[in-house]
């Protein structure tokens, strides 16, 4: 019997329009290869998601398939982590893609004698909408001249760096004992950002393969926009602890832009709850925050200075622009 060597988790919820779409896309090449599985696990979908996974499970002998009672996407995750067998994982989101060769590609990846001594490996991603992106046919191969080992400061930058990188869970692999020293935080949104700093800081290497292998589906219904005040919460303090985190551990340019994206957020709850004691937080952060133009650029230093001034007017022409569009 093949050793499971990687373990690929995909949550599932009410994505019955594109989750089909996904799987097709990563199970292009998986047919050639026996030491994968695929653990899919629906939590608790309310359309005709978990019936489109059991069919998948029930035509391939590597896919499984968990359901469990709604309890949001950090928990799902951490349900298949313990079941995962692998001794590598990744996530792929049920509403997104990767390119054909994706499976064949992480093999070569973490078999390659470069990663040997690899606890995590991230590669790029880009963004579509409703059209499924064209690649070019190099990014279905191997190359192992785009395989580079970095060290933990440009790792932690490369978590802030939105374009390419960012702090997202599934543009990366990890060995499954840096996942179960931390777990995912239940009932939390932006898992992501309050976590993928532990798994960079506990990893023993950190590698980045510098090629596009997944490709994120911008719409209106995801997670990342329909957003509440618990999810507006739970980004400011995920932000918090990981710039505290910067700080304590000196990862300073990390901390310079993790710092940026902190103020940007809370520009965001200023315009979306106002009134709200997350919004007088927020106003807190940004009143203390100085400001410069030439690292942060001109759109960022007029917002922060306008809501310095007064915040109503803010208010205002966030109101104003809303009624425009």
């Amino acid at each position: 019997m093949n050793k499971i060597k990687l373990t690929i988790i995909i949550p599932v919820y009410n994505v019955e329009l594109y989750l089909q779409e996904c799987l097709d896309s990563l199970l292009y090449s998986m047919h050639k290869n026996k030491e994968v599985e695929v653990i899919l696990i629906d939590d608790g979908s309310t359309d005709k998601s978990y019936t489109i996974c059991q069919k998948y499970e029930a035509k391939y002998s590597f896919i499984k398939l968990i359901k469990q009672k709604n309890s949001g996407q950090s928990v799902a995750r951490n349900n298949a982590i313990n079941k995962a067998k692998g001794t590598w994982i990744s996530f792929i989101d049920s509403d997104d893609i990767v390119i054909n060769n994706y499976i064949s590609i992480l093999f070569n990846i973490i078999n390659s004698p470069i990663t040997d001594d690899a606890d995590m490996i991230m590669f790029k991603y880009k963004t579509f909408k409703e059209n499924v992106p064209k690649y070019n046919q190099s990014q279905n191969q191997f190359n192992k001249d785009k395989l580079k080992k970095i060290d933990k400061n440009k790792a932690m930058y490369l978590l802030t760096a939105l374009n390419y990188w960012g702090n997202y869970l599934w543009n990366k692999i990890y060995k499954k004992e840096v996942l179960l020293n931390n777990l995912l935080p239940a009932g939390k949104k932006y898992e992501d950002i309050g976590t993928l700093y532990k798994y960079v800081f506990n990893s023993k290497q950190v590698y980045i393969y510098d090629d596009v292998l997944y490709y994120y589906r911008e719409r209106e219904g995801s997670t990342v926009n329909t957003r509440s005040l618990k999810m507006a919460m739970d980004e400011l303090e995920a932000r918090q602890n990981q710039l505290a985190f910067f700080k304590v551990h000196n990862y300073l340019k990390a901390y310079k832009r993790a710092r940026h994206y902190l103020i940007v957020s809370c520009l965001g709850v200023i315009s979306e709850f106002p009134g709200s004691k997350l919004y007088y937080l927020s106003l807190k952060y940004i009143k203390d925050y100085n400001v410069n133009i030439r690292n942060y650029g001109f759109k960022t230093w007029v917002k922060v200075w306008i809501v310095k001034f007064n915040p109503k007017v803010w208010l205002f022409i966030k109101k104003l622009k809303r009624k425009l569009q």
